[in-house]
């Protein structure tokens, strides 16, 4: 982290990369399987911000895993919520004004196990200081090349869906824990290597 306007990254729920449970919620599996299109939430809480307003510029994740991950489609939006809010099943009643920080077709995202892992991101999101927020990824066509195919995860809440083809649902199962650890990086530069070369 860092002062005076410089970089900050805060951790949710800590800043171990290689510890904790494994989850392949929300980025899925082998391509072809139910677990290939999913949509998920999760909620990072005002206090674990900082209470400092700032553009959340990076998110990272932690692979147990090593490799190339791939989407067909990944879209990620994150939303304003006032403080306490609880996550419901309905998607839509936890991003009441959301804002796309990533949205592609055909992402390419090397992880490296037991390392934090940016996934990169297209825009920022300009952080008010005092809600709470909610991330909310959505990926179809999810391959990876090697297993393990989780990621770190920690007792958080969220509420995700996973097997649907076409549209994505309206609702998913809310639970209690589960939630994918991160690190959430404001006004961090950074240079992510994304895709794979012609050779």
């Amino acid at each position: 982290g860092g002062g005076g306007g410089g970089c900050r990254q805060v951790f949710s729920d800590d800043n171990q990369a290689g510890s904790g449970s494994c989850n392949f919620v929300p980025f899925g599996t082998v391509s072809g399987t139910a677990l290939a299109n999913q949509k998920y939430q999760t909620i990072v809480r005002a206090g674990t911000l900082g209470g400092q307003p700032g553009d959340i510029t990076g998110l990272a994740f932690a692979p147990c895993g090593g490799g190339l991950r791939e989407h067909a489609r990944i879209r990620i939006r994150m939303s304003h919520v006032p403080n306490g809010h609880q996550l419901q099943a309905a998607f839509a009643q936890n991003v009441p004004n959301p804002v796309t920080v990533l949205e592609s077709r055909d992402w390419r995202w090397p992880n490296e196990r037991s390392t934090w892992s940016r996934i990169g991101l297209m825009a920022p999101f300009a952080y008010d200081g005092s809600s709470d927020v909610v991330i909310e990824i959505e990926v179809e066509g999810s391959n990876f090349n090697s297993s393990p195919e989780e990621f770190r995860a920690a007792n958080r809440e969220r509420v995700s869906a996973f097997g649907w083809t076409g549209s994505p649902p309206a609702t998913g199962t809310v639970l209690s824990g589960g939630a994918l650890k991160m690190r959430l990086e404001f006004a961090c530069a950074s240079v992510n290597r994304q895709g794979t070369p012609c050779s």
